[in-house]
């Protein structure tokens, strides 16, 4: 098939599922890191991350032989950019394959962060820069030379990042729904709530988490400032409420470690005042619900009916249907435990329940139950399994 022609066709589909009415055809989505990616066409990271177009051939091979409909979306192409100016927090796994989170190199700050983002949000920000990247604390002239080594990665990685985009739709004919070129605000991409601020960057998870229950006076304050600094920067613009098809993203982290109450108090009732303009404007707003989410996940329905889009991790996609599968579109599907570890027989069936319990009355879209990181995360032959069983009940042919 025609590329443009299948990419028309999958967004089709998906214009349909969003607004659950029942698609054509239930299309299917993979989220690969480029080492799974680069396993699959056995080129490993290290060898490739200089050459864009070896890397982005490689990473797209996945994408050209399994039967994906929509993909394409950011992943991480480089690790040089960072370490250029010091910055380990991601390392390379020990084969070149893949990389990893080295939490040992994570560096936090203190409690005194609550009042000095209130007080000088740009000397702690700056602190905390340098901290990190400890490049810029060299004398001036290390310094500069480092931050050009920097660039020059980052230009090679950007290269990189765009050409996967174009090959996935421009050759290969797939729909991205996580693109940027959708025309809205930056707040419709980015929103991830004010005490993202202190968990995945300033204080860590561990620290943040525990500040709730020893400083909470202090954490409100400084979350209640950093959300008026947030609605200042917030501007709903009128040619871009009109367009037709635009999706957000709103990444979710630390929320699933959240009470119920916390989880109203530091996210919800914020994300519902910036978001709901955009959502009654007719966008879609796509979620990623992280680790343990169900607890959160009723709160949903009370956004307008079709407007959210929610990727599952770790829950239970048949009960997510049950709880809101009428008002928001899911994607989910086989776990990686289940490719690991079950037979093929034991795949196809959990796909084909997928198929007949998520996907009536629209609101669903085929993927995997978690990303794929790194080679061992799942094997091929599970995944090859998954997603062709997918396209023969999509489709009633062979993919």
């Amino acid at each position: 098939m025609d590329p443009n022609e299948r990419r028309a066709q999958t967004e089709q589909n998906v214009r349909d599922l969003i607004n659950h009415r029942e698609p054509k055809k239930v299309p299917s989505s993979l989220n690969i890191e480029a080492g799974w990616g680069l396993m699959y066409a056995g080129v490993k990271w290290t060898d490739v991350e200089d050459d864009p177009e070896t890397f982005a051939r490689a990473y797209t091979k996945a994408h050209r032989e399994i039967p994906i409909d929509i993909g394409g979306g950011p992943t991480r192409t480089s690790l040089r950019p960072a370490h250029a100016l010091g910055n380990y927090m991601f390392v390379y796994t020990s084969d070149g394959g893949g990389i990893v989170h080295n939490q040992a190199a994570d560096r936090y700050l203190g409690p005194e962060v609550y009042d000095e983002i209130i007080t000088d949000r740009a000397g702690l920000m700056d602190r905390f820069g340098r901290m990190n990247n400890p490049a810029f604390l060299k004398p001036r002239a290390e310094a500069v030379e480092a931050v050009r080594n920097a660039a020059k990665a980052q230009l090679i990685a950007n290269q990189t990042s765009a050409l996967i985009s174009k090959i996935c739709r421009e050759e290969i004919g797939m729909f991205s729904m996580y693109g940027f070129d959708f025309g809205s605000p930056g707040f419709y991409y980015g929103y991830t709530g004010e005490f993202w601020t202190f968990y995945d960057r300033l204080r860590g998870p561990q620290m943040a988490l525990s500040d709730l229950r020893r400083y909470p006076d202090k954490v409100q304050a400084a979350c209640d400032f950093l959300y008026e600094q947030t609605k200042a920067r917030v501007v709903y613009d009128e040619e871009s409420m009109k367009q037709e098809m635009p999706f957000g993203s709103s990444m979710f982290h630390p929320e699933s470690y959240f009470s119920p109450a916390q989880f109203d108090n530091f996210y919800f009732k914020n994300f519902m005042e910036i978001m709901l303009p955009v959502m009654e404007a007719g966008k879609k707003v796509f979620l990623y619900g992280e680790g343990a989410f169900m607890k959160h996940i009723d709160r949903f329905r009370e956004t307008p009916k079709s407007s959210m889009i929610i990727v599952l991790d770790q829950d239970d996609p048949f009960e997510a249907k049950k709880r809101v599968g009428d008002w928001c579109t899911l994607v989910a599907g086989p776990k990686a435990e289940l490719l690991q570890l079950g037979t093929t027989q034991q795949i196809k069936d959990f796909v084909k329940r997928c198929f007949d319990e998520l996907a009536p009355g629209g609101g669903y879209i085929f993927a995997l139950g978690n990303g794929l990181i790194a080679a061992k995360d799942a094997p091929v032959s599970g995944i090859v399994t998954a997603y062709e069983t997918a396209y023969e009940l999509s489709t009633g042919g062979k993919a």
